[in-house]
């Protein structure tokens, strides 16, 4: 029954969505990504190619997003995502115990939120987790979604690429100037990204490790199957230490 009600909840949150408020999930225009950088450039081409994810207007997926409290307790939520690659808009909607919530947030408008969402906004308890930290999840999976896309058109420059031995792996890091996200790693065969730190970039630091897992959809393009955030480490720059983490599945890229 309760799976039913979920796949009910994520049909009517598609219609709402995709539906009235859908005109600000298109794109008006071919978006400007341009790169001069080796390493970023191949790991576009890793994920479909430029010209593809040019033509991308949004992504949908059902997520399962798992949130960590500081004693590694999990509490997981399923969700249904929509989320604007080029207009940098995501839209999200779920149910807890406490009833549907829907959401929107882009960094030019903001959050906007259903008036049911929660009985006392910004300080009751969503089941085991709050509105501020909902909040805070979702404009970092807008972000991570996006992946080196961020580094090109954007506000993000990527500074001179270097080979390093990272998580057992060969990689190749790709500094940030001047930005809250100080790196992205890319595997050095495939190209595709595989890790992105923010807040620190080496042990001992203060900061976030997101790291990926991928999916090759039916029109090519790779998607982010897992998405994680852990702490980084007090001796390693991955620790074990989790924050968060969705799953996606069912996942839908709309190509002009």
């Amino acid at each position: 029954m309760k799976v039913a009600r979920f796949g009910a909840l994520i049909l009517i949150g598609g219609l709402l969505l995709a539906g009235c408020q859908g005109e600000d999930l298109q794109l008006t225009g071919q978006p400007k990504l341009t790169t001069s950088n080796p390493t970023v450039k191949l790991g576009i081409q890793a994920m479909g190619g430029l010209e593809t994810w040019k033509n991308i207007d949004k992504a949908s997926a059902d997520a399962l997003v798992t949130f960590y409290n500081e004693q590694g307790q999990p509490y997981v939520n399923r969700q249904a995502h929509v989320i604007n690659v080029h207009g940098r808009v995501i839209r999200a909607i779920g149910e807890t115990s406490k009833g549907e919530w829907q959401a929107r947030y882009s960094p030019e408008t903001g959050w906007l939120w259903n008036r049911n969402t929660f009985a006392i906004k910004g300080g009751a308890k969503l089941d085991e987790i709050t509105p501020e930290r909902l909040e805070s999840a979702l404009t970092t999976l807008l972000h991570r979604v996006r992946g080196p896309l961020n580094l090109v058109g954007g506000d993000e420059m990527p500074g001179n690429s270097e080979k390093v031995w990272l998580n057992s792996q060969d990689m190749v890091r790709v500094p940030v100037e001047n930005s809250s996200i100080k790196a992205y790693y890319f595997d050095l065969v495939s190209g595709l990204l595989q890790m992105v730190t923010a807040g620190g970039d080496e042990p001992g630091q203060p900061g976030t490790v997101t790291l990926y897992t991928y999916q090759i959809l039916p029109n090519g393009v790779v998607f982010p199957k897992t998405i994680r955030l852990v702490k980084i480490g007090r001796h390693v720059l991955v620790s074990q230490t989790p924050i968060l983490e969705v799953e996606y599945s069912n996942v839908t890229a709309t190509v002009r």
